[in-house]
């Protein structure tokens, strides 16, 4: 026993600590291990599906996988009664990745949808991905206030690069052939200023996004509630969309203008 800067007498922490450290995480592990295999039971699955074995499904709802689907570690359905997350054939969601629909809702992903790590979609009102869309890891899709319910659509052959986010707390309609690069934003809500009142304590204001087909958003790019872009629009990197931008324009800046109009 010895005295210390703590305080007070030390001792060696020794060995039993540690081992009953690793003994309840093995519990742990092996609870949940467990676990993850009954729920699968419930997984409705096409041909060559193959599941990872720390899968886990919660809720009443449904969960339908198409051929060939690929889901791997540590991801998490949660599908409440009367809901149905459907993964469309040649799908991949990767690991560690959360997939909620809530109450009768639906989320429905086509064809080869690709998920990265990491990635979470919440469903309040309905999200529907077309054939060949994917996100980069880290994406966020989902409401980011309590009160906000919006629909996402997006069409098919569309990219997000990774640390994308989605806020549905108003409805995002995204076109065919879209593409963007890392750290994108699409904001569907903001804060009606209250004087007295602390910002995040302030009501919040929804509005909706639409971003036309063939549409490219570059890297760190934020659009704001209640803006529209139009079809084969260039967003330049860093800009932030603040109002409607009209077919074929290449915008950017802080707030985003147009720089530059081709003729269809």
């Amino acid at each position: 026993m010895t005295s210390s800067n703590t305080g007070g007498p030390t001792r060696t922490y020794g060995l039993v600590n540690p081992l009953m450290m690793v003994l309840g995480d093995f519990v742990k592990d092996s609870g949940r291990l467990l676990r993850s295999l009954y729920q699968q039971r419930r997984l409705r699955v096409g041909s060559n599906v193959r599941v990872a074995h720390d899968v886990s499904f919660f809720g009443k709802g449904s969960v339908i996988l198409g051929d060939d689907v690929i889901i791997g570690k540590g991801v998490v359905f949660r599908a409440s009664e009367g809901s149905v997350i459907e993964i469309g054939p040649n799908s991949r969601i990767s690991a560690s990745s959360y997939l909620e629909a809530a109450e009768g809702q639906l989320i429905r992903a086509g064809r080869q949808f690709n998920l990265g790590p990491r990635c979470c979609i919440v469903s309040k009102r309905g999200a529907f991905f077309g054939e060949h869309c994917s996100f980069g890891e880290d994406s966020l899709v989902g409401p980011r206030e309590q009160d906000g319910i919006g629909a996402l659509f997006i069409g098919a052959n569309c990219q997000f690069h990774r640390y994308t986010m989605i806020d549905l707390c108003a409805d995002v309609v995204i076109g065919d052939n879209v593409r963007t690069g890392p750290f994108c934003a699409f904001y569907t809500h903001n804060h009606v200023a209250i004087r007295g009142k602390l910002i995040w304590d302030q009501l919040p204001s929804f509005a909706p996004i639409s971003v036309g087909s063939g549409s490219w958003i570059g890297h760190n790019c934020c659009l704001l509630p209640g803006v529209s872009i139009g079809d084969n629009c260039t967003i330049a990197t860093g800009a932030v969309v603040t109002r409607d931008i009209l077919q074929w324009t290449t915008a950017g800046g802080v707030p985003a203008r147009a720089l530059k109009t081709l003729c269809p």
